[in-house]
C-alpha cells in the first residue's frame, strides 16, 4: 500500500486544486502505516508538495492506521471521525492544523476513487 500510497500523491501533483489545497494547509503530513510498518510524508509546505519515504522528525500531523484503514478511508467507506472514534486512526498533531487538511485529504479522497474507477460515498 505505500507504493499505491506514492504513486497516489505523486500523481496529485499534477493536480491544480489539490496543489492548492496542499499549499494551503501549509502541513508536514506523516502517514505511519502499519502492518507491515511504512511512512509516507508529505510536506504540504512547499510547492509542489513533496512526497517521501521514511520517518519525518517533526512532522505537523501523524495519522497512524493499518493499510486497510487507509484503503476505507480514501475510498469513502469510513468517515475520519468514524476511524477516529473507534481507534482505526490515531492522529498526532493540532486540532487547526487537522482541519487545515480536510480540502486536501477530500482532493485525495478524489484522485483515489479516480484511480480505483469507483466513486466516494462520504
Amino acid at each position: 500500500m505505500s507504493v499505491e500510497f506514492i504513486a497516489l500523491f505523486e500523481g496529485m501533483r499534477a493536480n491544480p486544486d489539490a496543489c492548492a489545497a496542499a499549499k494551503k494547509s501549509g502541513v508536514v503530513l506523516q502517514f505511519r502505516l502499519l502492518a507491515p510498518v511504512a511512512f509516507v510524508v508529505l510536506d504540504l509546505s512547499v510547492e509542489p508538495f513533496s512526497v517521501s519515504t521514511g520517518e519525518h522528525a517533526e512532522p505537523g500531523v501523524e495519522l497512524t492506521l493499518t493499510v486497510a484503514a487507509a484503503h476505507e478511508l480514501l475510498s469513502g467507506r469510513l468517515a475520519v471521525a468514524q476511524a477516529a472514534a473507534t481507534g482505526a486512526v490515531r492522529a498526532r498533531g493540532g486540532v487547526l492544523k487537522l482541519l487545515a487538511l480536510q480540502p486536501f485529504l477530500g482532493a485525495a479522497k478524489e484522485a483515489y476513487a479516480s484511480r480505483s474507477g469507483g466513486t466516494t460515498s462520504r
